[in-house]
């Protein structure tokens, strides 16, 4: 067994993977890896917010649009320093995504979607892995 979740480990990992198929042009695959970026990168900071309360991390589930919104409330009244991580506005394409994806019927979506739900993702991971790790809250992979 590999313990707990790790979102922010996961993120990474997800983040590298998703490069990786993107460069292979495999967009729809790099998509649906991407969507679990943004969700793991919210809920990774949502966690460093409420102090490894996973609990109240895991009740979002996959609804990216509502993590985002009662997320960025719940770390602002738990840690107001959190905004500074939050992407505010969410990307919108990355309401596109959905952990379906996964059993969608290939080419559901363009390649041209399912690449801006690949930058969407980046641009939310950038924000808040990226802004974490510059700042010492999060090692670096």
């Amino acid at each position: 067994m590999c313990g707990n979740e790790d979102y922010i480990s996961a993120a990474f990992r997800h983040w590298e993977s998703c490069e990786i198929l993107g460069n292979n042009h495999q967009w729809q695959d790099a998509a649906y890896l991407a969507g679990y970026i943004a969700e793991c990168s919210m809920k990774g900071a949502l966690e460093h917010a409420f102090g490894q309360a996973r609990d109240e991390v895991r009740r979002f589930g996959h609804n990216l649009a509502q993590l985002h919104l009662r997320g960025l409330e719940l770390a602002m009244v738990l840690n107001p320093a959190a905004r500074r991580y939050w992407p505010d506005p969410l990307p919108q394409e990355i309401l596109l995504w959905s952990p379906g994806h996964r059993y969608a019927r290939t080419g559901c979506l363009s390649d041209g979607e399912f690449q801006r739900i690949v930058d969407a993702a980046e641009q939310i991971g950038e924000r808040i892995l990226l802004g974490m790790a510059l700042d010492g809250l999060i090692p670096m992979p």
